[in-house]
């Protein structure tokens, strides 16, 4: 179950640097791209979420699940930015994409204990 949420965040993530690319080159990211890379992180949170409560706490899954939430209030703010029709911030391009990576990082680690 593990290997397959990291599976759904690396699809998500491949969403993502297609918009950030985009965003990058001075366009508004793309709407059925965003409509796919937001749904799979939730369901991937959701499993990390779910994962978490099966294995009794994990503290590891665990970690990893606060580092995803943050990434994902992360994405709430961008999609604030996208629905205003203001210009993404880069830096919080940035930093979403650290912070949703580093969370996937520690599932690889757990995967890999």
């Amino acid at each position: 179950m593990l290997e397959i949420t990291i599976g759904i965040f690396l699809v998500a993530a491949l969403g993502g640097l297609v918009m950030a690319k985009q965003i990058f080159d001075g366009r508004t990211p793309a709407v059925a791209i965003a409509l796919l890379h937001g749904p799979l992180a939730a369901c991937g949170l959701f499993l990390v979420f779910y994962l978490w409560m099966k294995t009794q706490a994990d503290t590891m899954i665990g970690t990893a699940l606060g580092v995803l939430f943050l990434a994902a209030l992360g994405g709430f703010l961008l999609v604030s930015f996208h629905l205003r029709n203001k210009p993404h911030p880069k830096a919080a391009v940035i930093a979403h994409a650290a912070v949703a990576v580093t969370g996937v990082a520690i599932l690889v680690f757990a995967a890999l204990r």
